[in-house]
C-alpha cells in the first residue's frame, strides 16, 4: 500500500468541548483529564511509530537496585503469555520482567466509594486478535470486583503499558499498535456504561521510540506495581528476580509456550493467555497460583535445540530479538526444554498410537488423565514452608520440586478446596459482552 510523503503529525492533547466528546477508534484519556488522538494510520509499524515519538507521554521513574528490597516482599511474578490479578492482601509487588519485543500492560483501579484496589497485569507475546478477548476479560475483572462489592460503584482505571522497541520485523509494532487501539476502544466504551461510569486512563507509556536504551535495544523491560500505594516502576535488563522470588511452576508455566500440543491441538486456543491468579474473597489475606492442565508434547526439534552448546545459536532459533535477551535467558531456555523432555511426551509416540487421549500428558504432571489443576497457595505471610504443608501431593514430586520459596506450597488434589479452587478458575470471569 501506499503511502503520503510527509507524516501526519498527531495532536497530543484535546480538551473535552461543547460536553461532547468525539471517542474516535484511537483516543484515550490521559492522567489529567484531556485525552491523546491518537493518528488515523492503519499500518501498525507507522503507527507504533508515530505515537511512540510523543516525548510527553507519563514515564514511570525506574526501579532502584537492588530489587526488590527484601527477600520477605510478596512477589507475584507473572510470566510470558500470563495475567494475573491481585489484591494489596494478596501481594506487596506484582511484576513482570525480560520483555524485548513483548509489552507488559499493567491496570490499577480504585473504587471512589469503598476504596477497594485491585491490580492486574499482563505479559503480552503476540499481536494476535484474540488478545483483545483477554484484555477485554481483565477489563471485566475490574468492573466485576468493585459492583460485587457496591452496585453503585465507580472507578479510576489506570493503565501502564512498557516494553518494546522498534525491532526490524515489526513484532514489537504489531503487538504495540493493537494494545493501544483497544486501550482506546476500551476507555470509550467504559465512558458510555452509565449508573455510574468507570475511567480508563493511559498513566504509564514506555514503549517503542521512547524506550530505546544506548544499545539500541529496548530500556524498560517490565513493570513493578505495588498494590497498596500505586507506585508503579519500570524495570530495565540490570533488575533480575531473585530465582526464590520468582513464584511456583516456572519451568512448567514456560513449558507451554514450547509444547507442540497447544499448536496442534488447539489452534483456537494456541494464543490465548492463561490467567494464573485471581482476587479471592474466600481467602482472605491468602493468594493462590493457577496452572491450567495443558499437553506436554515434544518432539525432535526440542532435543536438537537443548543440544546446541553455543548461546547464540540457541538465541538465533528460540528468541524473537536474540541480540537484546538478558545474560540468563539461554539457561533459562535449556531449564525450559529439559523439563519438557523430562516430563512431557514425544509426539512421534503419540501420532504412531493415532490417538493424543490417554497417551501420556505430561508424566502424571497432571494426573494420571491429565486434567488436573495444580494451584499453590500463600497465605499472608512467606514464612511458610513446604514442611508447614499437610496433604500435599506426595505421589507428585514434579509440584513439590516446582514450588520453590517465598511461600508457596501446593494444594492436594483430593481437597475440598482443590475442588473449590478448579470451580473459581474453570468459570473464569464472565464474556465482556458489556465492553
Amino acid at each position: 500500500s501506499s503511502h503520503p510523503t510527509t507524516v501526519p503529525q498527531p495532536v497530543p492533547r484535546s480538551s473535552e468541548r461543547d460536553g461532547a466528546v468525539h471517542w474516535a477508534a484511537t483516543s484515550i484519556y490521559l492522567p489529567d483529564g484531556s485525552f491523546l488522538h491518537l493518528p488515523e494510520e492503519e499500518d501498525d509499524v507507522r503507527f507504533y511509530d508515530l505515537v511512540s515519538s510523543l516525548r510527553d507521554l507519563p514515564h514511570a521513574p525506574l526501579a532502584p537496585f537492588p530489587f526488590p528490597a527484601s527477600p520477605d516482599v510478596r512477589v507475584l511474578n507473572i510470566l510470558q503469555g500470563e495475567i494475573g490479578h491481585c489484591t494489596p492482601d494478596q501481594a506487596d509487588e506484582i511484576l513482570s520482567t525480560d520483555a524485548t519485543t513483548c509489552h507488559v500492560l499493567a491496570i490499577r483501579s480504585v473504587s471512589q466509594r469503598k476504596r477497594r484496589v485491585l491490580c492486574s497485569l499482563c505479559h503480552v507475546e503476540s499481536g494476535d486478535a484474540d488478545l483483545v478477548l483477554d484484555l477485554d476479560a481483565m477489563i471485566e475483572e475490574h468492573v466485576c470486583y468493585h459492583r460485587d462489592a457496591d452496585a453503585d460503584s465507580d472507578a479510576f482505571l489506570q493503565l501502564h503499558l512498557a516494553g518494546g522497541y522498534p525491532d526490524a520485523a515489526g513484532i514489537s509494532a504489531g503487538i504495540g499498535s493493537l494494545l493501544l487501539r483497544w486501550a482506546a476502544r476500551a476507555a470509550s466504551d467504559l465512558r458510555r456504561r452509565q449508573c455510574p461510569p468507570f475511567r480508563l486512563s493511559l498513566d504509564t507509556f514506555f514503549v517503542g521510540r521512547s524506550n530505546v536504551g544506548q544499545d539500541n535495544g529496548p530500556l524498560v523491560r517490565g513493570i513493578s506495581l505495588r498494590p497498596a500505594e500505586g507506585t508503579l516502576r519500570s524495570l530495565t535488563s540490570r533488575h533480575v528476580l531473585p530465582r526464590d522470588q520468582r513464584g511456583p511452576a516456572l519451568a512448567l508455566r514456560a513449558a507451554r509456550t514450547f509444547s507442540l500440543y497447544d499448536r496442534e491441538r488447539e489452534m483456537s486456543s494456541s494464543h490465548r493467555m492463561r490467567t494464573v491468579h485471581r482476587p479471592n474473597p474466600t481467602w482472605g489475606g491468602g493468594s493462590v497460583l493457577a496452572v491450567k492442565p495443558y499437553g506436554l508434547y515434544y518432539d525432535g526439534l526440542h532435543k536438537g535445540l537443548l543440544g546446541i552448546q553455543e548461546d547464540d545459536v540457541l538465541l538465533r532459533y528460540t528468541s524473537t530479538s536474540p541480540e537484546m535477551e538478558g545474560e540468563d535467558f539461554a539457561e533459562q531456555v535449556r531449564d525450559t526444554l529439559r523439563f519438557l523432555i523430562e516430563h512431557g511426551t514425544n509426539v512421534d509416540t503419540v501420532i504412531s498410537q493415532q490417538s493424543r487421549r490417554g497417551s501420556g500428558r505430561g508424566n502424571r504432571v497432571f494426573g494420571k488423565d491429565g486434567t488436573q489443576w495444580i494451584f499453590y497457595k500463600r497465605d499472608c505471610t512467606v514464612t511458610q514452608t513446604l514442611n508447614d504443608h499437610e496433604g500435599s501431593n506426595t505421589d507428585n514430586n514434579v509440584l513439590q520440586h516446582e514450588a520453590g520459596n517465598n511461600g508457596w506450597v501446593p494444594v492436594a488434589w483430593n481437597s475440598e478446596e482443590y475442588q473449590m479452587l478448579v470451580a473459581r478458575y474453570a468459570d473464569g470471569i464472565p464474556n465482556a459482552s458489556t465492553l
